[in-house]
């Protein structure tokens, strides 16, 4: 299995300790569990985690960092919440806090793959609410969301009918992105109901599904490279590629990368 911090600036993968739901900036080392040492990069501090797991230490948290804080920059200067608001949302993260680190464990158990979970803060929590325009917490599906990595395809759906199994009537929804895919995106989700007016997110990719969907989201759909529009396009087509590579409808001889797209793909291990 590939390394699982696969790329330099993923955000997502990077599992953090939430010490009482907040993100602490004072964590210089962020965790990335592992099912086995031979999964960690060569030289890696191995650890076991106090809620159980083996973890890696990284000090990869650039990207991570940065859209923490630029969510909250956003949302200070530009929305308007009450105290009533910010404190609602800060219960409600609390309330989650407990049930993912539960939640986090009964994955590991799996021993299906690598495995991290994150809970917005009460920041993005409000700014999605405000995005949205929802009237209700009860709307937001994705404060708590998981990600499982496996090595293929097949260990993908397999890995479906564990998490079926598990927890049964208490998904609420499906989506097979993988079969049907929503353009370059690829990837199955369950949103699940842990307990009453509380949700969450669960995705299950491969590595190469995971750098392709973060690479597509920095590169494409944030709009923050400033290139040429034939790199933007080839860039594109690329990824497009890739995604069908990741499910064995392309070969690596297919793709047709400029140099600059190359270089620009690069530090998300593609």
């Amino acid at each position: 299995m590939q390394s699982k911090l696969s790329y330099k600036q993923d955000d997502i993968k990077l599992i953090n300790d939430f010490t009482e739901g907040m993100f602490n900036k004072n964590i210089k080392k962020a965790k990335v569990y592992i099912k086995t040492p031979q999964q960690a990069p060569q030289g890696a501090k191995i650890g076991r985690g106090k809620h159980g797991g083996l973890y890696y230490e990284t000090e990869e948290r650039r990207h991570f960092t940065e859209e923490v804080s630029g969510i909250e920059q956003h949302v200070k200067e530009t929305m308007r919440f009450s105290d009533a608001e910010e404190n609602s949302a800060q219960e409600l993260i609390n309330k989650y806090i407990p049930i993912a680190k539960n939640e986090f464990k009964r994955i590991l158990s799996l021993a299906v793959g690598s495995a991290s979970y994150r809970v917005k803060n009460k920041y993005s929590l409000l700014e999605k609410m405000q995005r949205k325009n929802y009237k209700s917490f009860d709307e937001v599906k994705d404060i708590l969301g998981m990600r499982i990595e496996v090595n293929n395809v097949d260990e993908v759906y397999n890995t479906v009918k564990k998490l079926e199994r598990i927890y049964g009537n208490k998904i609420i929804k499906r989506e097979d992105a993988i079969s049907n895919p929503r353009g370059i995106y690829r990837s199955y989700h369950l949103d699940i109901q842990y307990a009453p007016g509380i949700y969450g997110e669960l995705q299950i990719r491969t590595p190469l599904m995971d750098k392709v969907a973060n690479a597509s989201h920095v590169l494409l759909y944030k709009n923050h490279i400033n290139v040429d529009e034939v790199v933007k396009t080839n860039i594109e087509e690329t990824l497009k590629v890739y995604s069908e590579i990741a499910v064995n409808h392309a070969k690596i001889s297919d793709l047709k990368m400029l140099p600059k797209t190359k270089e620009m793909l690069r530090p998300f291990g593609l």
